[in-house]
């Protein structure tokens, strides 16, 4: 199991990566890798997700 989920980050990773360098606009300003990103990073503790 533990090499499944490793390959599933890496998968994740390459996809948001390849994404990055092929999106017209900033990284910073890419709605869809933020979204990506948030729904690999939990959010910091203490703090509300509000879903935006």
């Amino acid at each position: 199991m533990e090499l499944e989920e490793r390959i599933s980050r890496a998968s994740a990773a390459k996809e948001l990566i390849e994404h990055a360098m092929a999106c017209p606009e900033s990284f910073a300003e890419c709605e869809h890798a933020r979204e990506r990103i948030a729904a690999h990073v939990p959010p910091p503790a203490g703090t509300a997700h509000s879903g935006v």
